[in-house]
C-alpha cells in the first residue's frame, strides 16, 4: 500500500519520531514526536484504511502531551504537512 510506504518512508528519515504503538488490526499507528522547543513530546496517530486497489483514506490526529502545549497552529500544520507527504 502506497500510503504506507510513504509514512514509513518518512519517519525513517525522521529521526525525532518514534513508533509507539500499532493497532491490532495494523492500519493505526502512533508516534512520538520529539520538540526542540518543548520538554514533552507530541503524538500523532495515523489510520490507513484501504478503499480499494490504488484508494485509501487517511486520518491524522496531532496532540500536544502535558499541560500548556496545545499549541493548534502547529498541530494543523503538522497534520497538513503529514497529508502532504502521504498523498500521491
Amino acid at each position: 500500500d502506497e500510503a504506507r510506504r510513504r509514512l514509513f518512508a518518512f519517519i525513517d528519515a525522521s529521526p525525532e519520531i518514534v513508533l509507539l504503538k500499532i493497532s491490532p488490526d495494523g492500519r493505526q499507528w502512533s508516534f512520538r514526536v520529539a520538540m526542540s522547543d518543548r520538554p514533552l513530546p507530541d503524538v500523532v496517530s495515523v489510520r490507513i484504511e484501504p478503499l480499494g486497489e490504488d484508494r485509501a483514506a487517511i486520518a491524522i490526529y496531532s496532540r500536544a502531551v502535558g499541560w500548556g502545549g496545545g499549541d493548534r497552529a502547529r498541530q494543523t500544520a503538522r497534520v497538513k504537512r503529514w497529508l502532504a507527504i502521504l498523498r500521491p
